[in-house]
């Protein structure tokens, strides 16, 4: 699970991409589930591959749990601009601070 930090995505002009995360290790039976199917539609393409498809702009959280206990939880918030599409997805606690690679949690 080397997810860490804050990644952005970013169309010009502003055009919703899909957009593919991959989970290289997961036990058997682990179950991706996302908060706000409104703004995020999930789709199955393996048991560690998902397409992510930005219905329209917000917030929302994938989380990936195994026999009840989340493994991952990441945000993604999608915002349009202007002139430009940006998707910003960090991986976060259960209090919704960012994890960062050196372990630590909180802004910065």
């Amino acid at each position: 699970m080397n997810v860490n930090g804050a990644y952005v995505f970013q169309t010009s002009p502003p055009v919703h991409k899909p957009i593919m995360i991959l989970v290289s290790t997961l036990p058997d039976g682990a179950v991706w589930s996302a908060s706000n199917q409104e703004v995020l539609a999930l789709t199955s393409l393996t048991a560690t591959k998902k397409r992510l498809e930005i219905e329209k702009d917000g917030d929302a959280d994938i989380l990936i749990q195994n026999a009840g206990r989340p493994l991952l939880r990441i945000h993604l918030n999608a915002h349009t601009f202007s002139d430009t599409w940006q998707v910003k997805i960090n991986r976060v606690t259960e209090t919704g601070e960012t994890i960062w690679q050196d372990g630590s949690f909180g802004d910065q």
